[in-house]
């Protein structure tokens, strides 16, 4: 039995490896800090199969018309980059999470949802944390380090910096959704209308449909 489970170990490893080493690869559009226009195959090296769990938050590799592989974080030359992956199309914008002029840029690759006045931004990361477990005895703790990933939202002005989606606190309601609604209701409070339907015919977690909602009354205005 050991050597059966043995094996599967071994097999199961092995999967994961061919994974890690065959990565899948998109054609885009990369756009650097001098406007220049990069044409090249994005590479998403995990979790290939779902965008939004990947590592593109936190950077982007491309090859480029060369042959040659880049890998820039976002603190470097790449403002934007796009792709399409089974007629969906996807991009990403370099956004600095601070938005008090004198703290340090803390930059991302944020995944735009919405454009327009107010633009919608979601970034995903994951984070270790040390959980603690009781052990066989109650007086030998054991340690171990366990990955979460978190999803963050962010709305952004026009010319403004953009503002992280403020979460309430619950015991009962999933962190996913539970969004403070007097928060959504303070930034979109120039469009009384729908800060009524925040809550009420709008959930405080459809955030695209309160930003399209925005945007369009926007529009409206200008005409």
């Amino acid at each position: 039995m050991k050597t059966i489970f043995s094996s599967l170990a071994f097999i199961l490893s092995v999967t994961i490896l061919l994974a890690q080493k065959n990565p899948s690869k998109f054609p885009g559009f990369l756009i650097a800090s001098n406007n220049d226009t990069i044409k090249g195959q994005i590479i998403v090296s995990e979790h290939s199969n779902n965008i939004e769990l990947s590592n593109l938050f936190r950077e982007v590799t491309y090859i480029d018309s060369t042959g040659k592989q880049i890998t820039v974080r976002p603190n470097q030359y790449i403002l934007s980059f796009q792709f399409s992956n089974k007629n969906q199309n996807y991009y990403f914008e370099r956004i600095n999470l601070n938005d008090k002029p004198k703290k340090e840029p803390e930059y991302v690759f944020a995944l735009r949802i919405v454009k327009g006045y107010i633009s919608l931004y979601e970034c995903s990361f994951e984070t270790q944390y040390l959980m603690i477990k009781s052990a066989l005895s109650p007086n030998v703790p054991t340690a171990t380090n366990v990955a979460q990933r978190y999803f963050y939202y962010f709305l952004q002005k026009q010319n403004m910096p953009p503002s992280r989606v403020k979460r309430s606190f619950s015991f009962t309601s999933d962190v996913s959704v539970n969004i403070d609604k007097r928060w959504l209701k303070s930034f979109f409070r120039d469009y009384s209308e729908l800060t009524r339907k925040i809550g009420r015919d709008i959930k405080t977690y459809e955030l695209e449909i309160m930003v399209k909602e925005y945007n369009d009354w926007k529009d409206e205005k200008k005409e």
